[in-house]
């Protein structure tokens, strides 16, 4: 319907220019579309949970990146999980959560391989290294990175490469 086009549209475009009056308005109408608005509130929950970790609040990012996981779940939108595992991940990790961000990493990066998403695997790598270099394990984070860094230029992503190159630096200074 017309009303779920327009979900779906406010939901990509909040993500698209992180503006939350947009994302609030497309979460509030995927509400009243029940099931059919289930993808739209799964998007918006992704990117209000990412819009929270680049304001570093990590609870809500959690928070968000939670509900929108439950929802990719149910629907059984691969990507979606991987990519809100991923950035559950990071808060966890920025949380000080070590252990369940590695485990939410690894099942984000399991879906991202069994999909054969290039992209998705690589950004699942480059966080699961940035947490081994949290934990102290520079030689895990190396061989993770480095691959994370090798998969994002084969699909010429300059800033997967960008943050890649950082990462293996700040964990060959931390070493």
């Amino acid at each position: 319907s017309d009303l779920v086009s327009r979900a779906k549209a406010l939901s990509r475009l909040g993500w698209l220019k992180f503006d939350q009056p947009i994302m609030e308005e497309g979460l509030a109408l995927g509400q009243t579309l029940g099931p059919a608005g289930r993808e739209s509130m799964a998007y918006v929950f992704w990117t209000m949970g990412a819009g929270a970790w680049y304001l570093a609040d990590y609870a809500r990012a959690r928070s968000f990146e939670e509900q929108g996981l439950q929802l990719f779940r149910e629907l059984g939108h691969r990507w979606g999980m991987c990519e809100t595992l991923t950035w559950l991940g990071m808060a966890l990790e920025k949380q000080g959560d070590l252990l369940q961000a590695t485990a939410v990493l690894g099942e984000s990066l399991v879906l991202a391989r069994q999909a054969r998403d290039v992209n998705e695997t690589a950004f699942s790598l480059w966080q699961l290294g940035n947490t081994a270099t949290a934990k102290g394990n520079y030689e895990q984070a190396t061989k993770l990175l480095e691959e994370s860094l090798a998969l994002y230029k084969e699909i010429e992503q300059t800033q997967g490469v960008i943050w890649s190159v950082s990462s293996l630096g700040k964990a060959a200074l931390q070493q």
